[in-house]
């Protein structure tokens, strides 16, 4: 019963006032999926702060079939501690699409070391960042993390320059 049997899901929960402590139960449902091998989580322009990410992530993480994988984190208030979470999460997966534009973002490099892990094993993988805190230079390591496959896109004319 229930989403059980369900393959392919999409959630679209854009504007909500969403904060980060509704996660949890998002992934714990999430979780109970165990025939998904498609999914998409809209999440942009709510009130996440990150503190809970990880719940959303393990819930992910118990749908062993998962390929493709899309979670739109747009116009949250995300910072870069809460990305380390999602890595065991999206390892499975050979298509990848994360979105953290406009969020708190300063430092990539937690982003490059997840991306660099994960080399080699996606067929796609879009990451943007634009309208974040990064530097430059820490862009310039996420267009370096892009080889075998791997697609990050970035912004850098939005990016602060110091």
């Amino acid at each position: 019963g229930g989403c059980a049997e369900l393959s392919d899901l999409v959630l679209n929960f854009r504007d909500n006032r969403i904060t980060g402590e509704t996660l949890g139960d998002l992934g714990e449902g999430i979780g109970k999926c165990q025939e998904l091998k498609g999914l998409s989580v809209i999440l942009w322009g709510n009130r996440i702060r990150g503190e809970k990410i990880g719940e959303l992530a393990g819930g992910i993480f118990n749908c062993p079939k998962l390929q493709r994988l899309g979670l739109d984190f747009g116009s949250n208030r995300i910072e870069e501690t809460s990305l380390v979470s999602f890595s065991e999460a999206i390892k499975r997966c050979a298509n990848l699409h994360l979105n953290f534009e406009g969020n708190l973002i300063r430092d990539a490099q937690p982003l490059v070391s997840l991306l660099d892990r994960l080399r080699g094993q996606m067929a796609t993988c879009t990451v943007i960042l634009a309208e974040n805190l990064c530097k430059p230079h820490q862009l310039h390591e996420l267009d370096k993390a892009q080889r075998n496959a791997l697609e990050v896109q970035t912004n850098a004319s939005d990016q602060a320059t110091d």
